[in-house]
């Protein structure tokens, strides 16, 4: 039912809901969960060689989605190669639809800046039939007319330079934010979201209000958009696969349910008058 091709969201399993599993095995939940694919990023683990990573996928009945470039951290000093090429490498080698440059949490100045034009058309330069995107980190999204500004300035900036953009909404998010206002202010430029898909299922949760409105604007604007969901475990649950993909069909299932709620909406408002209920 998920596809671009009818405009559908396309619904991704993020190997960061395990810093344990195999990525191989993250993306063989994902299949047995029923994702229309896999996110792979490996901000949390030691980076194996691209060439090994799309020999262990290729027998994965699942496509790569998405490719997210490694955040350093306290791997960084002995990785076997560096996040952005590898990431590259791993996007072209698994014919992965994105490329994600994640905007670091600690990033200081505007949002639209030639810092950002720059590290996007080095990543271009390495994977050049692979789209692009540049995902806001959720630290950055914050509520007022200045945060309004510098997103229609980074939405210009990727108009001009020809990348798109990426709402990373997992972490804590400014209450004021306003999530249906940025997400028809970027329209058909965002293409891809990450968010832990439960928020849906917390509508009394104020924590997880920004994050829900944001997810829920997307699916309901009808834009084609990945989705990336990574269920929220606690650390002895992510050890174990069945833990991680009932995880998965829950957080899944929050999601496709509400786009099947879209969807019927939708085909009631094309049916002639005669054949509304009530």
């Amino acid at each position: 039912m998920s596809s671009h091709a009818n405009g559908l969201p396309i619904c991704s399993l993020s190997t960061r809901v395990s810093r344990f599993l195999p990525a191989p095995k993250v993306c063989r939940i994902a299949h047995a969960a029923n994702f229309d694919g896999v996110a792979l990023d490996y901000s949390s683990r030691p980076l194996p060689s691209p060439h090994v990573i799309a020999i262990e996928l290729a027998s994965v009945p699942l496509p790569v989605r998405s490719v997210w470039i490694p955040l350093t951290g306290p791997w960084t000093f002995w990785r076997p190669d560096r996040g952005a090429s590898f990431a590259s490498s791993v996007a072209v080698l698994t014919g992965a639809a994105n490329l994600v440059t994640p905007l670091p949490h600690d990033h200081g100045g505007a949002l639209a800046s030639l810092a950002i034009v720059r590290r996007m058309n080095d990543s271009r330069q390495d994977a050049p039939h692979t789209r692009h995107v540049l995902a806001v980190a959720s630290t950055h999204l914050v509520g007022g007319r200045i945060h309004l500004r510098q997103m229609t300035a980074l939405r210009h900036l990727a108009e001009e330079w020809d990348f798109w953009l990426g709402l990373d909404l997992l972490g804590s998010i400014d209450p004021r934010w306003e999530a249906e206002a940025i997400v028809a202010l970027l329209g058909p430029r965002l293409c891809l979201v990450r968010t832990d898909g439960a928020v849906l299922a917390r509508p009394t949760d104020s924590v997880s209000r920004p994050a829900r409105r944001a997810l829920t604007a997307v699916i309901d604007d009808g834009h084609p958009r990945d989705i990336v969901l990574r269920p929220s475990l606690q650390l002895p649950q992510q050890c174990w696969p069945k833990a991680v993909e009932q995880a998965g069909l829950t957080t899944l299932a929050h999601v496709k349910n509400r786009i099947a709620r879209v969807e019927s909406e939708r085909i009631i408002e094309l049916l002639p008058p005669s054949h509304h209920v009530g």
